[in-house]
């Protein structure tokens, strides 16, 4: 069995339909695992290791655990814009016009792509 991509048995990334609502709520699913399980991370790591964090009401706690998760959350987003910008629209005019908007030059299925090749 060759190791080409079109032999491959899983549907890759680029070959997804991500117009079809199937396809969207497992995206939608995954985002909500994984920024939960952030969530609860930030609640177990912090509860072990923070005297402050222990002190604090339930409520309190809750907004120290969505700060956590909303830092998460801006610095995914500021590497994936970064990527959209200076990885995938190399020496595209697009990435280089300021009047063209960023989504008419990247696709989801394109960015994705290239955030599994750097992991």
């Amino acid at each position: 069995m060759s190791s080409n991509h079109e032999s491959s048995l899983t549907p890759s990334i680029f070959d997804m339909d991500y117009f079809s609502w199937n396809v969207r709520y497992k995206v939608i699913a995954a985002g909500f695992l994984f920024y939960s399980a952030v969530f609860l991370l930030c609640h177990v790591v912090s509860a072990c290791f923070g005297q402050t964090y222990r002190s604090l009401s339930a409520k309190r706690k809750v907004f120290w655990d969505l700060a956590a998760t909303r830092a998460v959350f801006g610095i995914h987003s500021a590497i994936a814009g970064w990527l959209v910008k200076n990885c995938l629209l190399e020496g595209q005019p697009v990435a280089n016009d300021p009047h063209v908007p960023l989504s008419h030059g990247a696709h989801l299925p394109h960015v994705v792509g290239k955030l599994v090749s750097l992991g």
